[in-house]
């Protein structure tokens, strides 16, 4: 087998690159400079920081998990966005508000707490949020939003989790990404906090 100088020089540069060790290519013996630096995939997901929301339009029996039943929309992230509003009024609330509005009982929010009155931007924003998603969802049928971990009892996973690397390669199918796990995460609380304001 025959290699080349280049292929020789890229090859030994990579080898010193694997050890760890810092080396100095002042001598550029070879020519061409260091090799391209590897890509690495995030250990924990990625997605670059997006998120889609799932849309379940098609319920036979059987196609919980077959990503032709299902739907997507982006989520914008972007600063300004509705997303990114609900985020910013949900990083204000104080954790009693947050716990009140997770397990779906906004009617205990203290009304002397200054979090009363700012429910009410949280559940506008929510609304513009959902507004962006029609495309996603069938007119006059029947949808369901997908969920991998919140509110456990409902969500794809399970109540105990042992559907979650299923309802996870469900979501990577469907979107062609492997999801940043806590931010997915971050969506899904704050989504499912703003649903009890929805009504």
């Amino acid at each position: 087998m025959k290699i080349t100088r280049k292929q020789l020089r890229k090859l030994i540069l990579r080898e010193f690159k694997f050890t760890g060790q810092s080396f100095v290519d002042d001598l550029d013996l070879l020519g061409g400079g260091p090799p391209p630096a590897e890509a690495q995939e995030p250990g924990d997901g990625g997605g670059g920081g997006k998120v889609h929301q799932l849309v379940r339009v098609n319920f036979d029996p059987g196609s919980e998990f077959n990503p032709s039943a299902y739907t997507k929309t982006p989520i914008d992230m972007s600063p300004g966005a509705p997303f990114s509003k609900m985020r910013e009024i949900y990083n204000s609330f104080s954790n009693d508000t947050k716990n009140k509005l997770y397990q779906m009982f906004p009617g205990g929010i203290d009304p002397e707490s200054p979090d009363s009155e700012t429910v009410w931007d949280f559940r506008s924003a929510y609304i513009n949020l959902l507004n962006t998603m029609d495309d996603a969802l069938p007119a006059g049928s029947d949808y369901e939003y997908f969920t991998i971990y919140h509110p456990n009892y409902a969500s794809h996973s399970g109540e105990d989790g042992a559907n979650e690397s299923k309802a996870l390669d469900l979501y990577r199918r469907v979107t062609g990404y492997t999801p940043d796990n806590a931010l997915l995460n971050e969506y899904e609380i704050i989504m499912h906090s703003a649903s009890a304001m929805f009504g």
